[in-house]
């Protein structure tokens, strides 16, 4: 199993870097960003390029928390205001649980909503950064000693180049 992780890991980690690369985006405006995302059982860094101006690609490297969470998510915008958003968003990845005894892991996936708010709302001269809440529900049907569901709230910072 220790090896099944470590190959999570590092397909998690091509995905992140290969979602810096975008034909539709440009360095500048605000079509990449770079932070931090938590969720239900897990946290970790997150990577994010707009591919048009309604979707974007984000890309999850889980690794603190009870459980791993390595996956990739697909934001589409609902509302895009001066400095806030709401969007709905998709996700499949991979879970991952090292226990005491024996360790776990199965494929995940989910949906869900959120809403983004730029920190230069309050003041002009801020850095970039938004943070993000989120609602969502999560399916983990290949546990090997049981499937779970869980509704989910998640919150992020990300910083935006």
């Amino acid at each position: 199993m220790k090896n099944r992780s470590f190959v999570c890991k590092g397909v998690a980690a091509v995905v992140l870097s290969l979602s810096a690369v975008s034909a539709n985006a440009e360095i500048g405006n605000g079509e990449y960003a770079i932070g931090f995302q938590s969720g239900l059982a897990s946290y970790g860094l997150v990577g994010r390029v707009g591919i048009t101006d309604e979707i974007s690609a984000e890309a999850v490297l889980g690794f603190f928390g009870v459980l791993s969470h390595y996956g990739v998510r697909g934001l589409y915008t609902l509302k895009d205001e001066d400095y806030w958003n709401a969007y709905a968003f998709g996700t499949a990845g991979f879970l991952t649980w090292d226990g005491l005894f024996k360790d776990e892991s199965s494929v995940v996936f989910g949906g869900g909503v959120g809403i983004e708010y730029d920190w230069q709302a309050f003041n002009e001269d801020l850095p970039p950064i938004s943070w993000n809440l989120e609602l969502g529900l999560g399916v983990a049907p290949g546990f090997d000693d049981y499937s779970f569901s869980a509704f989910g709230i998640g919150a992020g910072l990300r910083y935006k180049f």
